[in-house]
């Protein structure tokens, strides 16, 4: 899970790298207007802030909170992360069905973390439907993709099938 946690910190980080590179802690009150504006990379940037603790206030429902901003907008590395915050369920409550509706708005947009969690969840059948062949596809995405663990469960599942 951790793991998986990461990852989604670093799509994120992807998301604003431009504007990550001249960010400071003294700035946040700066991004904290911008965010309010609407302004998807200030919102990306204090969600990151928020979840890293990188200033020193490590407060994931107000990464979530950012997040979801962002992923309202379209962002598909915000999408990522709110799907993630759902089916972590420590955040907001877990609903599996509202996490696999994010994660399959940033597969759509070829975010392979989402495609893979969307597989998961389709070999699970938790927020999806159970199909072997969905899960497959997402898979196969992923892999396509260069994301190796969703190679490794491809592998596995055709194979089974």
């Amino acid at each position: 899970m951790r793991k998986i946690l990461l990852s989604v910190a670093a799509i994120c980080l992807m998301s604003v790298s431009g504007l990550a590179e001249s960010y400071s802690c003294g700035d946040m009150p700066k991004w904290r207007q911008l965010a309010e504006l609407g302004i998807v990379d200030a919102q990306l940037v204090l969600g990151k802030d928020y979840m890293s603790g990188q200033c020193g206030i490590k407060d994931e429902a107000e990464a979530f909170k950012w997040f979801r901003l962002a992923a309202s907008q379209g962002d598909a590395g915000a999408q990522t992360a709110v799907g993630f915050y759902y089916l972590q369920g420590e955040v907001v409550q877990r609903d599996f069905t509202e996490g696999a509706r994010w994660l399959k708005m940033a597969a759509d947009k070829g975010i392979p973390l989402a495609q893979k969690l969307l597989g998961l969840l389709y070999v699970a059948g938790k927020g999806v439907e159970q199909n072997t062949s969905m899960a497959c596809f997402w898979f196969r995405k992923a892999c396509n993709s260069g994301e190796k663990e969703s190679c490794s469960y491809l592998n596995q599942y055709l194979n089974q099938y």
